[in-house]
């Protein structure tokens, strides 16, 4: 039989599922997340989902000294209003389907209160791929699109977390050729939370739809951007942040996919051609967001200094390191909390109001998690001194 990742260490990317052409790999869930199940009487044994397997099989990672930091933002402002940071991904999507006339971009799309990977050829659809989704993406389906779409010299922009990109080049495997009409894009990735995070959100509030996971025009009314708008009895609601259960829920990481505790793909040696997410603290902050953009190699590099749709700034490798952490430290004390150890057993054990008030961290469940959050800082500030040392010939 095949040995696939364990449970713990699984991301969910199902390149596996995608690679078995027997069909002998189908999807349960478990706690709101997705992980490959075995049909063992349809399975012929070739191991093709093994060798696709980013965690069992590896990834090929991009030469850190030759990764080119930049600082900007896309130059439409109303863009810039609607995507997360700086909308930097929207600008290369925006440009990249400008300059090919069959070009094709492949991100993640919120549709009846679920996340999963589209393709789009148009720019009056990128609106669909814009802005922050917390939960897990499906991309089942999505790798074989992608070399479908290569096979047909088609341009293809994918973007994804690290993970996803890690899966679609594991399913790519060894066929160099098609490389050449694929970029990548992976985001700094804070973890993933559970389906079971947003349905919890939806039953607490008796929405109908959750609309988007943050707006920036509530930047000035809350004083942050994370603040969930819902669909509950044909009106639009926002939720306040401090009041916002989706929120609470995801900041206290207890319904992250396991491998998400100790992620091995946040990494400074990147698995993309491209890396965006946020640039916090550094010029032209704002409400409006600002991204950072890690040009990993020659092939991302020629994108990103190409795109007419983006102001951009040169910055250094140590103020990617300063302003996200994220980028380079996956880890979290939360892998020892007992709702992340025995996340099954105490989903069916504990009454759902004490289960609530432990993932919301209400009252003094706040006070038990805290020690997990500030060991967690600890670490993270001792893997810097580390990484700064690892790199000082870079930085």
């Amino acid at each position: 039989m095949p040995k696939l990742a364990k449970d713990k260490y699984c991301t969910g990317c199902l390149a596996c599922k995608d690679a078995c052409r027997h069909g002998a790999i189908s999807v349960v869930l478990k706690n709101g997340m997705p992980f490959p199940k075995v049909n063992t009487d349809m399975c012929v044994e070739c191991k093709l989902c093994e060798k696709v397997c980013p965690v069992v099989f590896g990834v090929c990672r991009n030469d850190v000294s030759k990764e080119a930091v930049f600082g900007g933002w896309i130059k439409d402002n109303n863009i810039r209003k609607m995507a997360a940071s700086g909308g930097a991904f929207a600008a290369l999507a925006k440009d990249f389907l400008e300059n090919h006339s069959s070009g094709i971009v492949i991100g993640a799309s919120l549709e009846d209160n679920h996340v999963r990977h589209i393709c789009i050829d148009k720019i009056d659809n990128l609106g669909l791929l814009l802005n922050s989704k917390y939960v897990q993406s499906r991309t089942d389906g999505i790798y074989r699109q992608v070399v479908e779409y290569l096979k047909e010299d088609r341009c293809v922009l994918f973007s994804g977390l690290p993970c996803q990109v890690a899966g679609l080049y594991g399913y790519i495997g060894k066929r160099e050729t098609l490389k050449k009409n694929l970029w990548t894009i992976d985001l700094i990735c804070h973890g993933v939370a559970s389906q079971e995070a947003l349905d919890l959100h939806l039953q607490y509030y008796h929405a109908d739809e959750i609309l988007a996971f943050r707006r920036k025009e509530t930047f000035k009314l809350y004083g942050t951007s994370q603040c969930t708008t819902l669909l509950v009895d044909n009106k639009k609601i926002t939720i306040d942040r401090k009041k916002d259960v989706f929120y609470n829920i995801f900041a206290s990481w207890l319904t992250d996919r396991p491998s998400c505790h100790d992620c091995k793909f946040a990494r400074l040696a990147r698995v993309a051609d491209i890396t965006i997410g946020d640039f916090w603290g550094k010029k032209g902050c704002s409400s409006d967001g600002v991204s950072l953009i890690l040009a990993n190699n020659k092939h991302g590099r020629k994108i990103v200094q190409e795109t007419k749709n983006l102001h951009l700034w040169k910055a250094t490798m140590r103020d990617a390191i300063d302003s996200n952490a994220n980028l380079w430290m996956g880890w979290k004390a939360t892998k020892w909390h007992p709702m992340v150890l025995w996340a099954e057993g105490c989903k069916w054990f504990l009454p759902n109001k004490i289960r609530f008030c432990i993932l919301t961290r209400k009252g003094i469940w706040k006070l038990i998690w805290a020690p997990f959050k500030v060991i967690t800082i600890c670490y993270i500030k001792f893997a810097k001194i580390i990484i700064l040392k690892k790199y000082k010939d870079v930085l």
